[in-house]
């Protein structure tokens, strides 16, 4: 049979019952129902399904349809924390979600626990009871019916993740799925969220804190391109994801393709990496598409396939291996892509290769899904792709519009229920190394932020682990599933306040309110909501804040208007106040004020805080690199016409204007102390870059 479509995943020879298929045009979705497909819900012309495998072949003759996938298994990753966040100085001033809606999903859920209080459950497992509107399977409870439900907890992630976020918006309305955790019933859960939110015309934030490794990690995948379709349909739809918990475990292999001979029978003759395998485990690898590679995988010291070019499959099983199969699929993926898909099922923790002959110089990624890893190189081989600690952000971490959260350590230490206080490694402030880091393939940088996820004291339900146990009720947990859930419950009591932003909007936002550059390990760095709530709801407008060295000194200049509610201005240099002016307050024209400091040579931070008539609150910072020389260079906005002021200090010189993933984006000649510089490029965060100092610039 020829099949026409673009991808066929091999996952469907397992006989999944659910999925996702991708068609031409929206229009052809309703024609799947003639070949007794099922279709659960749409996102664009993508839809989630129930197949019918007798008649998927038929479907192979039929050029709209591009692709499909079966539905891969996601898995979990695995007081104080709050506090690090900002988010109890949230509810102090009044911020507790109770206009929001909460989407939280997990395997199961205790009802019972006294941490967990939900409002709507979809049981996707139960086939018992009635189905949400609008969907044919599983059983829904409301809220009074929930009371009622005994504990339908499998592993305690649920209710611990679930808890975590409520501690965060204690008022919310959670929605809780339960279900088996594929992406084709995930995006089932996220249709039902989005049309629960839309009847009760609230705000939606959502925790996800599982992940898989499959695909390429370019953050194009069927299920990222459906999230990102649903997150993009309204405003007041945000998504927070885990970056996984897989730093550290050689779960990721790269390297390029070398020169070899593909005749003879020695491992290292051509370019190969190294795996190995306990129960059922995938590996799968990806090179780009244009390239013409023949592919030949087998067990170490052992039988192998023979070389497998593009297109083709073989199964290896039975007879004298220590495993009952192992099957490649090498095929076109689709989005730029060429994949090596190889299935061990069964294996005994064997080692197993996989060899790559062709075009020399491709680049060649790895990934491995189960209980496996990649081998170091032994015994000093040549042409070894070896296992390398980046890239591990997988779906849905790459999507767009989501918040992909690492973890950071907010405490060291745990008292038992028996007051002995126990102490881990580590450091208050320290990224994990299991912090699974980026970038994608694409070169984005992902993860978005970090949040606490290490020694995370949350609900314990009766079937989590008996280790760790702080009281009857509670233990300790780790992983970026935590920090994620965090992140959920800040960004809710933030769309209390302001439900119409946009989930692009948001992760702009995070960006900007980082404590970092945008990196492959920490992202942007910890968010402090206090901050973030302080600059969307205070009545002043701030056109910008900055500092120059002029004249021997550093020169802060800010620009304002309608100070409403300001008393006073603080500045403050690396956190110790250094004056304060008094406000002019509600004005019909912008304000300009100036403050002048003699710093110690060096990089300095300046903050801008407000006086109101209650508190204290810092609404904007900047850094200054003083020296008497100069050397430094500095951009203020000019918002009326859309381009900016930059002044330099010594001249001529080049600037560089770099994107969010460190890409380089366009240069800019400046041959006076002074210039107007217009950008062309699309809206979004720049750093502009100059002698190893750095401005950040926000394009509308």
């Amino acid at each position: 049979m020829l099949w026409l479509f673009l991808y066929l995943d091999p996952l469907i020879y397992e006989g999944r019952e659910g999925g996702m298929i991708e068609v031409s045009s929206p229009s052809y979705i309703d024609s799947l129902e003639v070949y007794g497909i099922t279709v659960r819900s749409r996102f664009g012309n993508i839809a989630t399904v129930f197949f019918n495998h007798a008649n998927l072949e038929k479907l192979g003759s039929k050029p709209w349809v591009l692709r499909i996938e079966a539905s891969k298994n996601l898995r979990e990753c695995n007081e104080r924390a709050i506090e690090g966040c900002g988010i109890r100085d949230l509810h102090n001033i009044g911020y507790t979600g109770g206009n929001v809606l909460v989407g939280v999903f997990g395997r199961g859920i205790d009802p019972t626990h006294p941490d967990v209080k939900l409002f709507l459950l979809w049981d996707q497992e139960n086939p018992y009871g009635n189905p949400p509107s609008g969907f044919s399977y599983g059983s829904f409870y409301e809220e009074e019916e929930i009371i009622f439900l005994p504990s339908l907890e499998k592993d305690g992630h649920g209710t611990a993740v679930c808890a975590s976020v409520l501690s965060a918006v204690p008022d919310g309305k959670v929605i809780f799925v339960k279900g088996p955790m594929d992406e084709a019933s995930v995006l089932d859960g996220l249709r039902w969220m989005g049309n629960v939110a839309d009847s009760l015309g609230l705000p939606l934030s959502i925790n996800l804190s599982y992940v898989h490794s499959f695909g390429p990690h370019d953050g194009k995948t069927l299920f990222e391109r459906a999230i990102d379709h649903f997150l993009s349909e309204k405003e007041g739809r945000v998504l927070a994801v885990p970056a996984g918990n897989e730093g550290g475990e050689r779960k990721h292999a790269s390297g390029t393709i070398e020169p070899g001979d593909s005749s003879s029978c020695v491992l290292d003759s051509t370019s190969f990496l190294l795996f190995t395998a306990s129960g059922d485990v995938y590996m799968v690898a990806y090179y780009p598409s244009d390239a013409v590679e023949y592919v030949n995988a087998g067990v170490y010291g052992g039988a192998g396939t023979g070389w497998i070019p593009p297109g083709e499959k073989k199964v290896l099983k039975d007879g004298d291996f220590p495993f009952d199969s192992l099957a490649v699929f090498h095929s076109d993926y689709g989005n730029g892509w060429n994949e090596v898909w190889v299935g061990i099922y069964g294996g005994e923790g064997d080692k197993f290769y996989l060899r790559f002959y062709g075009d020399v110089g491709i680049k060649v990624h790895a990934w491995i899904e189960g209980n496996g890893y990649f081998v170091e190189n032994l015994y000093g081989w040549k042409r070894f792709i070896p296992p390398v600690n980046a890239y591990l952000v997988g779906p849905p971490g790459g999507c767009e519009y989501a918040i992909t959260c690492g973890a950071v350590t907010s405490r060291i230490s745990w008292t038992d229920w028996e007051g002995e206080v126990h102490y881990v490694s580590g450091y208050e402030g320290e990224i994990p190394f299991w912090s699974s880091p980026g970038p994608l393939t694409s070169g984005r940088i992902k993860p978005d932020i970090v949040a606490p996820g290490k020694m995370i004291i949350t609900a314990l339900s009766g079937d989590a682990p008996s280790s760790y146990i702080t009281d009857p009720y509670h233990r300790v947990y780790w992983g970026t599933s935590f920090s994620s859930a965090f992140i959920t419950g800040g960004v809710a009591l933030l769309l209390s306040k302001e439900p119409s932003l946009s989930a692009g909007e948001v992760v702009e936002i995070l960006h900007g309110f980082g404590t970092g550059d945008g990196d492959s390990i920490s992202g942007w760095g910890e968010v402090n909501f206090r901050e973030v709530a302080n600059v969307l709801t205070i009545n002043l407008f701030l056109s910008y804040f900055t500092g120059r060295v002029e004249d021997g000194r550093v020169k802060l200049i800010w620009e304002t208007s309608s100070e409403i509610g300001v008393k006073e201005f603080v500045l403050e240099r690396d956190g110790i106040e250094i004056g304060r002016l008094e406000a002019a307050g509600y004005s019909s024209k912008p304000v300009t004020y100036t403050f002048s400091d003699i710093p110690s040579i060096g990089e300095h931070e300046y903050s801008l805080h407000v006086i109101t008539t209650s508190e204290k609150k810092k609404i904007a910072s900047t850094r200054v690199v003083f020296h008497p020389e100069g050397r430094g260079f500095e951009v203020l906005p000019a918002i009326s016409s859309g381009s900016f002021l930059i002044r330099v200090f010594d001249v001529p010189t080049e600037i560089g204007v770099y994107s969010c993933d460190g890409r380089k984006v366009e240069t800019i000649e400046v041959g006076e102390k002074e210039i107007h510089w217009t950008p062309s490029l699309p809206s979004g965060v720049y750093f502009l870059k100059l002698n190893g100092i750095s401005r950040k610039i926000i394009i509308l």
